[in-house]
Protein backbone atom coordinates (compact mmCIF):
# COMPACT_ATOMS: atom_id res chain seq x y z
CA UNK A 1 0.00 0.00 0.00
CA UNK A 2 1.53 3.12 -0.74
CA UNK A 3 0.14 6.56 1.24
CA UNK A 4 0.62 10.17 0.69
CA UNK A 5 1.27 11.51 3.89
CA UNK A 6 0.03 14.45 5.16
CA UNK A 7 2.68 16.66 4.72
CA UNK A 8 1.73 20.27 5.83
CA UNK A 9 -0.80 19.30 8.56
CA UNK A 10 0.30 21.01 11.88
CA UNK A 11 1.75 24.00 9.52
CA UNK A 12 -0.85 25.12 6.29
CA UNK A 13 -3.19 23.89 9.32
CA UNK A 14 -3.90 22.07 12.26
CA UNK A 15 -3.40 18.70 13.02
CA UNK A 16 -5.60 17.99 15.74
CA UNK A 17 -8.47 16.59 14.30
CA UNK A 18 -10.74 18.17 16.74
CA UNK A 19 -9.86 21.32 15.81
CA UNK A 20 -9.70 20.53 12.22
CA UNK A 21 -13.74 19.32 12.51
CA UNK A 22 -13.91 22.76 14.08
CA UNK A 23 -12.79 25.14 11.68
CA UNK A 24 -13.92 22.97 8.30
CA UNK A 25 -17.43 23.34 9.87
CA UNK A 26 -17.20 27.16 10.75
CA UNK A 27 -16.24 28.07 7.06
CA UNK A 28 -19.17 25.89 5.64
CA UNK A 29 -21.82 27.32 7.90
CA UNK A 30 -20.84 31.19 7.38
CA UNK A 31 -21.17 30.44 3.84
CA UNK A 32 -24.44 28.92 4.50
CA UNK A 33 -25.26 32.28 6.41
CA UNK A 34 -24.28 34.03 3.56
CA UNK A 35 -21.92 36.00 5.64
CA UNK A 36 -19.06 36.57 3.17
CA UNK A 37 -20.15 39.54 1.01
CA UNK A 38 -17.49 40.91 -2.11
CA UNK A 39 -15.30 43.32 0.14
CA UNK A 40 -15.35 45.89 -3.31
CA UNK A 41 -17.94 47.28 -4.60
CA UNK A 42 -18.45 44.58 -7.14
CA UNK A 43 -22.52 43.68 -7.17
CA UNK A 44 -22.84 39.80 -5.84
CA UNK A 45 -24.29 37.06 -8.31
CA UNK A 46 -27.91 36.69 -8.33
CA UNK A 47 -27.14 32.74 -8.30
CA UNK A 48 -24.93 32.90 -5.50
CA UNK A 49 -27.26 30.84 -3.16
CA UNK A 50 -26.44 27.95 -4.74
CA UNK A 51 -29.12 26.70 -7.26
CA UNK A 52 -26.85 23.51 -8.02
CA UNK A 53 -24.41 21.00 -7.28
CA UNK A 54 -21.36 22.12 -8.07
CA UNK A 55 -19.25 20.84 -11.34
CA UNK A 56 -15.98 22.35 -10.91
CA UNK A 57 -14.28 24.92 -8.94
CA UNK A 58 -11.46 27.38 -9.23
CA UNK A 59 -10.43 27.20 -5.74
CA UNK A 60 -7.45 28.84 -3.66
CA UNK A 61 -4.77 26.98 -1.62
CA UNK A 62 -3.04 29.11 0.80
CA UNK A 63 -2.86 28.07 4.17
CA UNK A 64 -6.49 27.50 5.87
CA UNK A 65 -6.57 30.39 7.33
CA UNK A 66 -6.22 31.67 4.21
CA UNK A 67 -7.90 29.34 1.55
CA UNK A 68 -10.58 28.14 3.98
CA UNK A 69 -13.11 30.73 3.04
CA UNK A 70 -12.70 30.67 -0.54
CA UNK A 71 -12.59 26.84 -0.79
CA UNK A 72 -15.75 26.22 1.59
CA UNK A 73 -18.02 27.51 -1.56
CA UNK A 74 -17.46 24.47 -3.40
CA UNK A 75 -17.88 22.21 -0.09
CA UNK A 76 -20.91 23.39 0.76
CA UNK A 77 -22.03 22.89 -2.99
CA UNK A 78 -21.56 19.51 -3.34
CA UNK A 79 -24.34 17.45 -4.54
CA UNK A 80 -25.37 13.69 -2.89
CA UNK A 81 -24.30 12.22 -6.31
CA UNK A 82 -20.60 12.96 -5.97
CA UNK A 83 -18.10 10.37 -5.74
CA UNK A 84 -14.79 11.41 -7.00
CA UNK A 85 -13.01 14.68 -6.77
CA UNK A 86 -9.91 15.27 -8.68
CA UNK A 87 -7.63 17.87 -8.21
CA UNK A 88 -5.97 19.76 -10.66
CA UNK A 89 -3.01 21.91 -9.14
CA UNK A 90 0.38 23.67 -10.08
CA UNK A 91 3.91 22.61 -8.69
CA UNK A 92 5.45 24.30 -6.43
CA UNK A 93 8.51 22.37 -5.47
CA UNK A 94 9.29 20.39 -8.43
CA UNK A 95 10.05 21.43 -12.30
CA UNK A 96 7.33 19.36 -14.56
CA UNK A 97 7.23 20.06 -18.27
CA UNK A 98 4.53 21.76 -20.17
CA UNK A 99 1.87 20.32 -21.64
CA UNK A 100 1.61 17.49 -19.31
CA UNK A 101 -0.22 16.14 -16.75
CA UNK A 102 1.44 14.67 -14.18
CA UNK A 103 -0.12 11.53 -11.32
CA UNK A 104 0.40 9.06 -8.59
CA UNK A 105 0.56 5.75 -7.98
CA UNK A 106 -0.70 6.50 -4.13
CA UNK A 107 -3.45 4.27 -2.92
CA UNK A 108 -4.62 6.12 -0.27
CA UNK A 109 -4.43 9.99 0.90
CA UNK A 110 -3.60 10.49 4.56
CA UNK A 111 -5.59 13.50 6.37
CA UNK A 112 -5.75 14.19 10.13
CA UNK A 113 -9.45 13.21 9.82
CA UNK A 114 -8.54 9.83 8.27
CA UNK A 115 -7.80 8.43 4.93
CA UNK A 116 -9.39 9.27 1.05
CA UNK A 117 -8.88 6.56 -1.37
CA UNK A 118 -7.09 7.48 -4.11
CA UNK A 119 -9.34 7.02 -7.21
CA UNK A 120 -7.18 5.42 -10.12
CA UNK A 121 -5.72 7.97 -12.67
CA UNK A 122 -4.23 5.61 -15.01
CA UNK A 123 -4.02 6.73 -18.73
CA UNK A 124 -2.85 4.83 -21.56
CA UNK A 125 1.06 4.08 -21.79
CA UNK A 126 1.41 5.94 -25.56
CA UNK A 127 -0.29 8.64 -24.28
CA UNK A 128 2.06 11.79 -24.41
CA UNK A 129 -0.04 14.10 -22.16
CA UNK A 130 0.58 12.21 -18.76
CA UNK A 131 3.45 11.26 -16.73
CA UNK A 132 3.94 9.40 -13.24
CA UNK A 133 5.69 11.55 -10.66
CA UNK A 134 4.46 10.45 -7.06
CA UNK A 135 7.71 13.17 -5.54
CA UNK A 136 5.73 15.57 -7.21
CA UNK A 137 2.53 14.83 -5.50
CA UNK A 138 3.65 14.18 -2.15
CA UNK A 139 5.75 17.35 -2.39
CA UNK A 140 2.76 19.70 -3.09
CA UNK A 141 0.78 21.60 -0.61
CA UNK A 142 -1.66 22.75 -3.90
CA UNK A 143 -3.35 19.46 -3.94
CA UNK A 144 -3.13 19.03 -0.40
CA UNK A 145 -5.31 21.75 1.23
CA UNK A 146 -8.45 20.87 -0.32
CA UNK A 147 -7.98 16.92 1.38
CA UNK A 148 -9.31 17.49 4.23
CA UNK A 149 -12.40 19.17 3.13
CA UNK A 150 -13.16 15.80 1.19
CA UNK A 151 -12.23 13.79 4.13
CA UNK A 152 -14.97 16.13 6.90
CA UNK A 153 -17.53 15.91 3.67
CA UNK A 154 -17.35 12.16 3.67
CA UNK A 155 -17.63 12.17 7.39
CA UNK A 156 -20.39 14.16 7.78
CA UNK A 157 -22.29 13.19 4.35
CA UNK A 158 -21.19 9.39 4.69
CA UNK A 159 -20.66 9.35 1.13
CA UNK A 160 -17.55 7.57 -0.45
CA UNK A 161 -15.84 9.92 -1.69
CA UNK A 162 -12.04 9.48 -3.53
CA UNK A 163 -9.84 11.79 -4.42
CA UNK A 164 -7.71 11.95 -7.60
CA UNK A 165 -4.41 14.72 -8.33
CA UNK A 166 -3.03 15.66 -11.19
CA UNK A 167 -0.17 18.27 -11.13
CA UNK A 168 0.78 20.45 -14.48
CA UNK A 169 2.85 23.44 -15.00
CA UNK A 170 2.23 25.04 -17.92
CA UNK A 171 0.04 24.88 -21.33
CA UNK A 172 1.33 26.46 -24.15
CA UNK A 173 -1.34 27.47 -26.16
CA UNK A 174 -5.34 26.70 -27.24
CA UNK A 175 -4.01 24.04 -29.65
CA UNK A 176 -2.24 22.11 -26.42
CA UNK A 177 -5.30 23.31 -24.49
CA UNK A 178 -7.72 21.21 -26.64
CA UNK A 179 -5.32 17.96 -26.95
CA UNK A 180 -5.03 17.71 -23.24
CA UNK A 181 -8.80 18.52 -22.49
CA UNK A 182 -9.71 15.97 -25.22
CA UNK A 183 -7.60 13.13 -23.42
CA UNK A 184 -8.80 13.96 -19.94
CA UNK A 185 -12.07 14.13 -20.95
CA UNK A 186 -11.96 10.37 -22.16
CA UNK A 187 -9.84 9.70 -19.59
CA UNK A 188 -12.24 10.61 -16.63
CA UNK A 189 -15.56 10.36 -18.79
CA UNK A 190 -18.34 13.12 -20.01
CA UNK A 191 -20.85 11.25 -18.35
CA UNK A 192 -19.10 11.23 -15.12
CA UNK A 193 -18.58 14.60 -15.14
CA UNK A 194 -21.73 15.84 -16.68
CA UNK A 195 -23.67 14.06 -13.88
CA UNK A 196 -21.48 15.25 -10.88
CA UNK A 197 -20.24 11.89 -9.89
CA UNK A 198 -16.59 13.18 -10.54
CA UNK A 199 -15.95 17.12 -10.13
CA UNK A 200 -12.89 19.03 -10.49
CA UNK A 201 -11.03 21.65 -8.73
CA UNK A 202 -8.31 23.98 -10.32
CA UNK A 203 -6.04 24.86 -7.52
CA UNK A 204 -4.81 28.35 -7.82
CA UNK A 205 -4.24 31.22 -6.11
CA UNK A 206 -4.57 34.38 -7.89
CA UNK A 207 -2.25 38.09 -7.77
CA UNK A 208 0.28 37.16 -5.03
CA UNK A 209 1.64 41.28 -4.77
CA UNK A 210 4.93 42.83 -3.46
CA UNK A 211 8.62 43.33 -3.84
CA UNK A 212 8.85 39.89 -2.36
CA UNK A 213 6.83 38.55 -4.96
CA UNK A 214 9.06 40.52 -7.46
CA UNK A 215 5.64 41.91 -8.66
CA UNK A 216 4.49 45.29 -8.20
CA UNK A 217 2.79 46.93 -10.86
CA UNK A 218 0.37 49.88 -9.56
CA UNK A 219 3.54 50.81 -6.69
CA UNK A 220 4.28 50.17 -3.17
CA UNK A 221 2.58 53.67 -1.75
CA UNK A 222 -1.14 53.57 -1.62
CA UNK A 223 -2.37 50.10 -0.09
CA UNK A 224 -5.79 50.42 -0.24
CA UNK A 225 -5.75 52.01 -4.01
CA UNK A 226 -3.67 48.58 -4.70
CA UNK A 227 -5.54 46.26 -3.50
CA UNK A 228 -8.72 47.26 -5.73
CA UNK A 229 -6.57 47.65 -8.99
CA UNK A 230 -5.62 44.18 -7.77
CA UNK A 231 -9.31 43.01 -7.60
CA UNK A 232 -10.12 44.70 -10.55
CA UNK A 233 -7.25 42.95 -12.25
CA UNK A 234 -8.10 39.44 -10.81
CA UNK A 235 -11.99 39.92 -11.52
CA UNK A 236 -11.33 40.41 -14.41
CA UNK A 237 -9.56 37.12 -15.61
CA UNK A 238 -11.79 35.00 -13.21
CA UNK A 239 -14.08 36.47 -15.63
CA UNK A 240 -12.73 35.02 -18.70
CA UNK A 241 -12.12 31.51 -16.94
CA UNK A 242 -15.64 31.35 -16.23
CA UNK A 243 -17.18 32.28 -19.59
CA UNK A 244 -14.28 29.92 -21.47
CA UNK A 245 -12.42 32.74 -23.37
CA UNK A 246 -9.24 30.64 -23.48
CA UNK A 247 -7.68 32.96 -26.20
CA UNK A 248 -8.12 36.20 -24.23
CA UNK A 249 -6.31 34.39 -21.42
CA UNK A 250 -3.69 33.10 -23.17
CA UNK A 251 -2.79 36.42 -24.81
CA UNK A 252 -3.15 37.61 -21.58
CA UNK A 253 -0.98 35.01 -19.69
CA UNK A 254 2.43 35.72 -22.59
CA UNK A 255 1.84 39.40 -22.93
CA UNK A 256 2.35 40.63 -19.28
CA UNK A 257 3.78 39.56 -15.75
CA UNK A 258 1.01 37.20 -13.67
CA UNK A 259 1.74 36.26 -10.32
CA UNK A 260 -1.29 33.19 -10.70
CA UNK A 261 0.20 30.55 -10.10
CA UNK A 262 -2.70 27.99 -10.93
CA UNK A 263 -3.43 29.34 -14.49
CA UNK A 264 -2.58 25.97 -15.87
CA UNK A 265 -5.16 23.81 -14.11
CA UNK A 266 -7.36 26.70 -14.13
CA UNK A 267 -7.26 26.55 -18.45
CA UNK A 268 -7.62 22.76 -17.93
CA UNK A 269 -10.88 22.83 -15.60
CA UNK A 270 -12.62 26.06 -17.31
CA UNK A 271 -12.36 24.16 -20.57
CA UNK A 272 -13.89 20.77 -19.30
CA UNK A 273 -16.38 22.17 -17.68
CA UNK A 274 -16.94 24.41 -21.28
CA UNK A 275 -17.02 20.92 -22.60
CA UNK A 276 -19.55 19.38 -20.59
CA UNK A 277 -22.18 22.79 -20.79
CA UNK A 278 -21.52 24.24 -17.21
CA UNK A 279 -21.98 27.42 -16.14
CA UNK A 280 -19.58 29.64 -14.33
CA UNK A 281 -19.30 32.23 -11.30
CA UNK A 282 -17.35 34.70 -9.82
CA UNK A 283 -18.66 33.65 -6.14
CA UNK A 284 -16.01 34.95 -3.93
CA UNK A 285 -12.67 37.58 -4.49
CA UNK A 286 -10.50 39.00 -1.33
CA UNK A 287 -6.87 38.98 0.13
CA UNK A 288 -5.16 37.92 2.83
CA UNK A 289 -4.72 41.94 3.69
CA UNK A 290 -8.68 41.50 5.06
CA UNK A 291 -7.53 38.86 7.32
CA UNK A 292 -4.09 40.41 9.00
CA UNK A 293 -4.51 43.75 8.24
CA UNK A 294 -2.94 46.24 5.75
CA UNK A 295 0.19 45.10 4.34
CA UNK A 296 2.68 45.63 0.92
CA UNK A 297 2.82 42.21 0.62
CA UNK A 298 -0.55 39.99 -0.17
CA UNK A 299 -2.65 37.34 -2.23
CA UNK A 300 -5.44 37.71 -3.52
CA UNK A 301 -7.82 34.78 -3.64
CA UNK A 302 -10.85 33.99 -6.24
CA UNK A 303 -13.46 31.57 -5.99
CA UNK A 304 -15.40 30.29 -9.49
CA UNK A 305 -18.23 27.23 -9.78
CA UNK A 306 -19.13 26.02 -12.40
CA UNK A 307 -22.50 24.11 -12.11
Amino acid sequence: MRLRKARFAGSWYTQDPVVLRSEIDEFLELVQQDAWHPISEQPKPKAWKHPASVRGGMLPHAGLYFSGRGISHFFFSLGAETERVIIIAPSHYVPLMTDTLFYSTHDWYDTPLGRISASEIVPDASSQFFREHNHAVEMEHAAEMFLPFIARTREVSLLPLSAGILLVSEISGERMLKAVTDELLQLLGEEELTSGRTVLIASSDFTHYGPRFSYTPFGTEDISSIEKEVEQHDRAIAELFSTYQFEKLIDAKSSRDMTICGFAPGLIVSSLMERIGARGEICDCYNSNHLTGPDIGFVSYCTILWR
